[in-house]
């Protein structure tokens, strides 16, 4: 919760540095390629894939369920 409110409070401030002056078309395929690597973890968590590495469950749904959709979010 509390990686939420710090990307939701500062990822504009990084997406204005990182994105300032791009092209628009290198901004879509960097949200692409979040899209898509966070559908690769949502299939790693459905498969209970972090598991068989050591990765708990909780934390590994915090780290997809609030940081790259978070993020993802935020850059659509």
């Amino acid at each position: 919760m509390t990686i939420s409110i710090f990307l939701l409070a500062f990822l504009p401030k990084i997406y204005q540095k990182l994105f300032e002056g791009k092209d628009f078309s290198y901004i879509f395929y960097c949200n692409q390629f979040i899209f898509i690597f966070t559908g690769i973890l949502h299939l790693i968590l459905a498969l209970r894939l972090h598991e068989k590495i050591g990765i708990p469950s909780w934390l590994f749904y915090m780290l997809v369920g609030n940081v790259m959709e978070s993020i993802e979010k935020v850059l659509t």
